[in-house]
């Protein structure tokens, strides 16, 4: 069947909203489907029996005003049904807005090298502040989620969009190198960070870390190039594409 004789079909079978069913109804058209505005209830199949029927068995023996006095209820029920969506995308905007600042601080946080408790912190501040600027908003700042089970969470959101974005920019390499450096954390465990370099055929430099790999037992060359060769292959390079390797002049780094 063409789409005109099935656009034809629908029209017959009265499958699209007739303005007219508002009056004679109560209902109005809203996302590809009749709204009631007695009841809320939607009705997908936009058929004049289906319409009327719900009409008549739900609403006609309690609630059919006549002439100007239905038309001035429909409004008010248009305006009714209207605030209400307004709240409700309002709501969202404020739960969408509350969670991008959480993602927000938690940036700052990692960037600055903070600890993840110091989220709440953060908040206990901020409410602080709302309350003697604009108290009016505190109801807005409190559900800002900072504790830090949250943070720990954002954090790895975040890692994971970063490594994501990388091993999309990775699958363009035409060449890379790679720079190791050892270190220690607060626990004194070794740290191996692999940080990449590569371009692409339009000459297109992307450098960024890589991994950072935990060196729980021993730090032999053997344990570096494993947990190397690991990243790598998280980004699904070839080492043919390697280039050089750059360390810090560790001997355990540059062995054979």
């Amino acid at each position: 069947m063409s789409s005109n004789r099935r656009k034809r079909k629908i029209d017959e079978e009265g499958r699209v909203f007739n303005e007219s069913w508002t009056f004679d109804y109560f209902v109005i058209s809203h996302a590809d489907s009749a709204l009631c505005l007695i009841c809320h209830e939607r009705k997908k199949t936009l058929k004049t029996f289906n319409i009327k029927r719900h009409y008549e068995s739900q609403h006609k023996n309690h609630f059919s005003p006549q002439g100007g006095v239905r038309s001035n209820k429909i409004s008010s029920l248009k305006k009714s049904v209207s605030a209400q969506q307004n709240l409700f995308k309002s709501k969202a905007s404020e739960i969408e807005s509350c969670v991008r600042a959480s993602y927000q601080v938690t940036k700052y946080l990692c960037e600055k090298g903070k600890p993840l408790t110091d989220g709440e912190f953060v908040k206990e501040c901020m409410i602080k502040t709302v309350k003697e600027i604009c108290p009016e908003k505190l109801s807005l700042f409190q559900n800002v989620s900072l504790s830090a089970s949250t943070v720990t969470r954002r954090m790895e959101d975040l890692s994971g969009e970063v490594f994501s974005t990388l091993s999309e920019k990775a699958h363009s390499f035409q060449y890379f190198s790679l720079a190791l450096d050892e270190s220690n954390d607060i626990l004194d465990t070794a740290q191996l960070l692999i940080f990449i370099r590569g371009v692409d055929k339009n000459f297109q430099v992307v450098e960024d870390l890589c991994a950072l790999r935990s060196m729980k037992d021993t730090t032999t060359s053997e344990n570096l190039f494993l947990e190397g060769h690991q990243a790598v292959n998280s980004l699904d390079l070839s080492l043919a594409k390697l280039k050089s390797v750059t360390t810090d002049g560790a001997r355990n780094m540059v062995k054979k």
